[in-house]
């Protein structure tokens, strides 16, 4: 007894690929949870710190080395001579190492390896010392005596700047490894770690208190390993998923929830791990909106509803839901979940781009960062959850496009008006237009190849989505500059300098301890010529050249005048305190108050007092900012990270007062009068014009502020969308991979077309990369050489006015004239003309002058020159040299030049620094590489979207032709194809026409050959079986003959020889009659049968059975084509039905159920059912050949003739049996390929 079943085919892959997904599994859990166990610092202190100490006794130990060598040779040779020759390993030494070697001669400076440490050009004894603390660095030293000088090497420790920014960090040198948070104690206290030096003296203490508590390079690592177990366990889990069936898959995907579920809570509810919780991403001053405190909740919800959509998607089988209403209303929940999800997409866009300090400006990519890449794609993710329901409401209705136009319009149309109606969101025709793209996107990908979409298509989908993201993005970028714009109107509008008011506190102590200001006030006529020119001169210089000062000193009872129209004598003292009561707010830790006058311009006033021996007298300052300043900027370099002032280069602004511009800054040209921008009749107002959008801000009647932004124009919304398709095509490309993974072994659609799509893809991208990389590189070199161009010209520039003063000097120490006061005002003055600082140094390399004091007074550089440079010019007697050089991290352009009088003598080098536009070059140089990569980004997805169109239009003959070498059939008369082209495809089709004709002879002299064949098979059948009934006739007859011939007369003996005869007559009369229907079947005429009336027709036949009950089972098809004969296949089925019914024994009720399904292979199958006895094993393997018999279970040449009409259909037909329990009958035939319903 044997039972035949189908097997489920579905894969779940292989044992070894299993194997290997959990084996990642936790191999990545295990290091992550040493990464996260190892950047743990508790209790490491003491180990820091003896490492902290081999680290510096190995560098005194090469010092000491070094020095010996060093005074072997001084011996021989002349020492600054053998320093020189390794001026460029020591220089490389400070760098790498942090380690500086200075020599000194008679306690004069004669040698140094780095002009960064700020020593002195005469020994200090403090220098001998250990430990060496310095204005800008802690140094520990190690000093050598030789013959005739003093060698000093200093080892850097860490920097301690005056201030911080982007530029100067305090921080250990890197071969410390130590966090920038360990402070270091000169006295060792409980806590600390001692420091001794290879000698074993005290050094300092190290203060781990205030350290980090973990290392952020191994945190990282940490939280990319836990990522990595969590997508590879998901993976694991959808394997077992996928080989499971029934409950058990019901128990796992449940598991797999709950585990998913309870991870999120863990996360965002609980924030452990801590690990995961403690990193910017969950700050809430990078993101926070009322639903999502931080990017880091956000993500963590998007990945949930990924895996949790994936999961249900892949394995919850919710189109097999039977009942057609459940199946139906499932999917328009489906559908309105989609446009709830596109909804909620809009939203998120919206929060994230005007809820966070993330940059989404996508045309602006140096704006950029780690968190913007997260923020988009936690967007693409939410849209693959929309498709993901799209796709699963498709194959929820069977794919039956009629249902699916019509239901999925109608619900998105219903829910989009439903959420308008109720307020929950502002409905716009550029959400509906985009869900129903997206609804077409998927209908499209679906059509015809819904197992295997072609790229084009997928091209497509990616096109609607990452317009639809553009679109929004820019439109809520819009709305944020807008606000920044208004921000910046309010800081503006409060007339405030914040970089004046960071340097006020130390001008007012620098004032008041001025012990010359205080000798010029301490007499009895007072000289305020010399006063102001002291004041101006030591402390009100370049910034503060955009300022006009005015300074007026008082004694307790001084009156001053004040000009007409007041034209009155006040109280000194009274009229400026009350000037400070009314409109005066103190800078912090300063003496200076800023005035809120309103008059257009920032103004400041002081109030110094000094007490002398003939009492006390008080300085009072006065700044007011220039009209339209034009002077040099403060470099970024100075400022504080604290500096919040109006810096962005993305904003240009103006200051009007009574109509008239009073200042202006940024690369618009605003113009002189404020009537072409505002007639002043509204407080806030918005405009655009010459391509900048405009904010404007009537403060009161006669101020006015205006700040511009440029534009969004179409080329920016075109890279906006390079970079948004290039990523969404990158992440869906993934996912799809991902989806269509088997095992590891990816699914491809390797066809024809889409090797030339993809091949042309590959080779542009190559290309283009190629290309686009020589382009920068050599823009980049050109970029540069240029610049470099140019600062030789401004440098040959300032050398010609510079001489124009200087030309007659013999030397300029101590140098002046009746215009200038000294050197570092007239390099000021030319300062502010050229645009850019300016240094002198003398011939030894020591700092004469310099248009930016700041520098060196606060000792981010000594008063040196470079030491190679120097050694260039003075040594090696170059006529220039452009060096580059850098201070903390900014790196920059320096160029040198020696200053010769008219007596080609040497007075000074000349030196242009570039760091106060070395952010200007980064940014030009960074402009230009981005828009290199935007032009060839733009020109590769437009290539691209051209190669699939032609790709599509060359492949189109090759489809045209598989179309119709699909069609063909053995049993019609297939068509030739008409192809006039002359190319290669040509030669194809007239291949296959003649192919065609050759099938139609063969197919011809095949038919006759199995007519002929099958003729002479159902001869010996039929000899065969006319034998069976012969035989006991004609011993019956010879029995009645003998009968007669004895004259016996046997009434009951003639009445059975009568039966038995009668049986076998009938039984030839039986094979004669089926013979005779088999001679007559006429040829077949196929055409298109609507299988669902056909089966209703069946059931309508016997229905009146009295032997069985007939039940159908159609679904919710109502036609299902097919292409055949009606007649025969009608005649397939009855046959099926009547052997059915005869296989029902006596006694048993029967049921007979006919059920049709459509596979997702394009195949109907027809499934028709009885309860009878089965048959039997004897004759299964000869069911479908030609047999007569007269057994009453009814099989004769039906089952052979019906398997020979289904074959010539283009089907198949086979059966599964259990004896007493029933058989089942397949019927799989061929869909028209059209749309069903």
């Amino acid at each position: 007894m044997e039972e035949v079943t189908l097997k489920n085919n579905q894969p779940g892959g292989n044992r070894g690929s299993r194997i290997a997904v959990w084996v990642l599994t936790f191999a990545f859990l295990a290091a992550g949870i040493i990464a996260g166990v190892c950047c743990r610092k508790e209790g490491a202190t003491r180990n820091d710190a003896r490492k902290f100490e081999r680290v510096l006794h190995g560098k005194e130990l090469f010092l000491q080395r070094e020095f010996e060598e060093l005074d072997a040779e001084f011996a021989e040779y002349a020492p600054v001579e053998v320093l020189h020759d390794r001026s460029p390993e020591y220089q490389e030494l400070g760098t790498s190492e942090g380690i500086s070697i200075f020599y000194y001669e008679n306690e004069i400076l004669r040698y140094w390896s780095d002009h960064a440490v700020p020593v002195t050009g005469r020994w200090r004894q403090r220098y001998g010392r250990p430990f060496v603390p310095m204005s800008n660095a802690d140094y520990v030293s190690v000093t050598r005596n030789t013959k005739g000088g003093l060698l000093l090497g200093l080892i850097e420790i860490r920097t301690h700047f005056p201030f911080q920014n982007r530029f100067l960090e305090n921080r250990y040198q890197q071969d410390f490894t130590l966090d920038p948070g360990v402070d270091i104690a000169i006295l060792e206290e409980n806590g600390t770690e001692p420091v001794f030096n290879a000698a074993g003296t005290y050094l300092f203490s190290l203060d781990f208190s205030e350290a980090e508590p973990v290392n952020r390079g191994m945190k990282a690592v940490s939280v990319i390993f836990l990522f990595l177990f969590v997508v590879f366990g998901f993976m694991g889990i959808c394997m077992i998923i996928r080989r499971s069936a029934g409950a058990t898959r019901w128990i796992w995907m449940s598991a797999a929830t709950l585990l998913l579920v309870a991870g999120a809570l863990s996360i965002m509810h609980f924030g452990f791990p801590r690990l995961i919780t403690s990193t910017r991403l969950f700050q809430p001053e990078l993101f926070a909106g009322r639903l999502f405190p931080s990017l880091g909740n956000l993500m963590v919800l998007t990945l949930l509803a990924l895996f949790l959509a994936t999961l249900c998607y892949l394995y919850g089988n919710l189109e097999r839901i039977r009942h057609n209403f459940l199946r139906e209303g499932t999917a328009v929940l489906l559908f309105a979940g989609a446009t709830l999800v596109l909804l909620f997409i809009e939203h998120l866009i919206t929060i994230l781009v005007l809820d966070s300090n993330i940059s989404f400006e996508a045309h602006n990519v140096t704006t950029f960062s780690l968190y913007t890449l997260v923020g988009l794609l936690i967007i693409i993710i939410w849209f693959i959850l929309l498709g993901l329901m799209l796709d699963k409401a498709m194959m929820m209705l069977r794919d039956d496009m009629a249902k699916v136009v019509f239901l999925g319009i109608l619900t998105v149309s219903l829910t989009m008006l439903l959420v308008t109606v109720l307020s929950v969101h502002h409905g716009n025709w550029l959400a509906w237009g985009a869900i129903m793209l997206l609804l077409g996107a998927h209908i499209y990908l679906r059509y015809r190849q819904p197992a295997r979409p072609p790229f084009s298509r997928f091209i497509f989908l990616v096109l609607v989505i990452s317009v639809f993201m553009v679109v929004r993005l820019q439109q809520n970028n819009g709305i944020k500059v807008e606000r920044q714009r208004e921000v910046e109107l309010v800081k503006l509008s409060s007339e405030h300098d914040p970089v004046a008011e960071m340097l006020f506190s130390e001008l007012s102590m620098a004032i008041r301890s001025d012990t010359i200001l205080s000798m010029f006030l301490d007499r009895p006529h007072i000289d305020i010529d010399r006063i102001f020119e002291r004041i101006q001169r030591n402390y009100f210089y370049g910034y503060w050249s955009k300022y006009d000062l005015q300074v007026t000193v008082c004694r307790p009872d001084d009156r001053v005048y004040l000009q007409p129209p007041d034209d009155v004598w006040l109280h000194c003292y009274s009229f400026f305190d009350e000037m400070i009561l009314q409109n005066g707010i103190q800078v912090d830790n300063s003496d200076f108050y800023f005035l809120d006058n309103l008059n257009g311009r920032i103004s400041y006033l002081a109030a110094i007092p000094f007490f002398g021996d003939i009492g006390e007298k008080r300085v009072f300052i006065e700044l007011d900012s220039k009209i339209i300043s034009e002077e040099l900027g403060y470099p970024e370099l100075l400022l504080d990270k604290s500096y919040s002032a109006f810096t962005s280069s993305k904003f240009s602004y103006a200051k009007y007062n009574s109509g008239e511009l009073i200042t202006r800054d940024g690369e618009y040209p605003y113009r002189r009068s404020s009537d072409y921008y505002t007639s002043g009749l509204e407080t806030f107002e918005q405009i655009t014009v010459n391509r900048y959008d405009h904010s404007i801000y009537n403060v009161n009647p006669q101020n006015t502020i205006i700040v511009g932004s440029p534009s969004v124009t179409l080329v920016d919304n075109l890279i906006s969308f390079s970079y948004i398709f290039a990523l969404n095509f990158m992440v869906l490309a993934l996912f799809s991979l991902f989806a269509s993974m088997r095992s590891f072994r990816l699914s491809f659609n390797w066809n024809f077309k889409n090797k030339i799509q993809y091949s042309m893809a590959g080779i542009l991208f190559l290309t283009f990369l190629l290309i686009c990389s020589g382009t920068i590189l050599f823009v980049v070199r050109q970029y540069r050489v240029q610049h470099d161009d140019n600062l030789r010209n401004t440098m040959r520039s300032i050398y010609i006015e510079l001489i124009h003063k200087v030309e007659f000097e013999e030397d300029l120490v101590n140098w002046s004239s009746e215009d200038y006061y000294n050197l570092d005002e007239l390099l000021r003055k030319f300062s502010n003309v050229f645009y850019t600082d300016i240094n002198l140094y003398d011939q030894a390399g020591n700092l004469l002058a310099t248009s930016r004091a700041e520098i060196f007074d606060r000792q981010l550089l000594s008063r040196r020159m470079n030491r190679l440079v120097y050694e260039k010019l003075a040594w090696e007697n170059v006529s220039e040299y452009i060096h580059s050089e850098h201070i903390g991290e900014m790196r920059y352009i320096s160029a040198y030049i020696p200053l010769l009088n008219s007596n080609n003598k040497f007075l000074a080098y000349l030196n242009l620094p570039y760091f106060t536009q070395s952010g200007e070059l980064t940014k030009d140089i960074t402009n230009l590489v981005v828009a290199v990569i935007n032009v060839y980004l733009i020109l590769l997805i437009v290539i691209l979207l051209l190669s699939v169109f032609l790709a599509d239009r060359i492949t189109q003959p090759l489809r045209m032709i598989q179309q119709r070498i699909a069609q063909v059939s053995l049993s019609e008369k297939n068509e030739k194809i008409r192809y006039d082209r002359s190319d290669e495809i040509r030669g194809l089709v007239e291949e296959y026409n003649y192919m065609v004709e050759e099938l139609e002879r063969s197919a011809q002299l095949l038919a006759q050959s199995e007519r002929e064949s099958a003729w002479r098979e159902m001869a010996k059948q039929i000899a065969h079986e006319i034998k069976n009934p012969l035989t006991p006739m004609k011993l019956n007859v010879q029995h009645l003959l003998r009968t007669v011939e004895e004259k016996k007369q046997d009434p009951e003996m003639i009445r059975k020889i009568s039966v038995t005869l009668i049986e076998q007559i009938d039984s030839l009369s039986s094979i004669a009659r089926e013979f005779s229907d088999f001679a007559k079947m006429p040829r077949a005429k196929n055409e298109k049968i609507n299988l669902v009336a056909k089966l209703r027709n069946l059931q309508q036949l016997f229905e009146s059975s009295e032997r069985a009950t007939i039940s159908l089972e159609l679904g919710d098809h109502r036609e299902v084509p097919v292409y055949g004969d009606k007649e025969q296949l009608l005649r397939i089925f009855i046959n099926l039905v009547k052997n059915g019914l005869q296989s029902i024994p006596e006694g048993r009720e029967g049921v007979i159920t006919i059920r049709l399904e459509v596979t997702p292979g394009s195949t109907a199958i027809v499934t028709i059912r009885d309860n009878g006895k089965g048959i039997p094993e004897e004759i299964r393997d000869r069911l479908f050949q030609p047999n007569f018999t007269t057994k009453s279970g009814g099989m004769g040449m039906g089952l052979a003739i019906s398997n020979n009409i289904v074959k010539s259909f283009g089907g198949r037909i086979w059966y599964d049996t259990v004896m007493e329990k029933g058989t089942t009958f397949y019927v799989e035939l061929p869909l028209v390929k059209e749309t069903l319903r």
